[in-house]
This record gives structure tokens, C-alpha cells and sequence, in this order.
């Protein structure tokens, strides 16, 4: 029984240990690619705010210049309108 609790113990330590490194190098890779370029378009934005129209299905009222999108499959912006887009951490949400 005491093996078994042990056991248990560092695995749930091993899931958060990754659960955060996760969390800071994603968080690390967000910052880079911002300071990289200023986004025209910023897709799936969350509450990041990628220099140019941050859009995503979710109301976010912190960020500027937000553009709610009710369609991820319609977007309402024209074909080559954007010079540089970011899309970041967005597929493991499309149905």
C-alpha cells in the first residue's frame, strides 16, 4: 500500500512538473514570436494581443482591436488582405 501511494505521489509530480514546463516554454515561444514582427491578423487570439485585428470565437474585451468571429470557416476578411498572420495553439479547438 505504502508503494502504491508513493507511486502515485511522484507520478502526479512528474504530470505537473510537465504541465508547467509546458506552460513556461509556451509561454516563452508567445512572447518571441511577438516581439518578432507586429501580426496583421492574430486568429484564435485569447487575450494576446498580436499588433494588428486579434480575432477569435471568444469574447475577449481585454485586447485591442478585437473582431468577433461568429464562423471560423467564414472569416470576414478579404483574400490577401494580411501580409502576416498568427495562428497559434489553435487546431486541438477545431471540431
Amino acid at each position: 500500500m505504502e508503494l502504491l501511494i508513493t507511486s502515485a505521489v511522484i507520478a502526479a509530480g512528474i504530470i505537473l512538473s510537465l504541465y508547467v514546463l509546458n506552460y513556461i516554454s509556451y509561454q516563452m515561444m508567445k512572447q518571441r514570436i511577438l516581439k518578432r514582427r507586429k501580426w496583421d491578423l492574430n486568429i484564435c487570439c485569447g487575450k494576446t494581443d498580436g499588433g494588428g485585428i486579434n480575432a477569435d470565437i471568444m469574447a475577449h474585451a481585454t485586447v485591442n482591436n478585437y473582431c468577433h468571429l461568429d464562423n471560423i470557416y467564414q472569416l470576414p476578411f478579404a483574400d490577401q488582405q494580411f501580409e502576416h498572420i498568427l495562428c497559434s495553439h489553435t487546431i486541438e479547438h477545431v471540431e
